[in-house]
């Protein structure tokens, strides 16, 4: 999967069945992994996708 939103994928957790939701912090952005400059911007996302397998909600 390729998507431009996909900055930092962190945090993974199923929901319902076959919903996957990914948290993205943006972390690789912050001044101390980016020479010093806070590259971040706003909006920080949770994105839900579709998964091909059913995953535990909350795992």
């Amino acid at each position: 999967m390729q998507d431009e939103r996909l900055l930092g994928p962190d945090a993974l957790s199923f929901g319902e069945p076959h919903w996957l939701y990914l948290a993205m912090n943006q972390l690789h952005l912050a001044p101390q992994l980016n020479d010093g400059v806070e590259a971040a911007q706003p909006p920080f996302l949770i994105l839900r996708l579709r998964s091909a397998a059913a995953g535990l909600p909350g795992r």
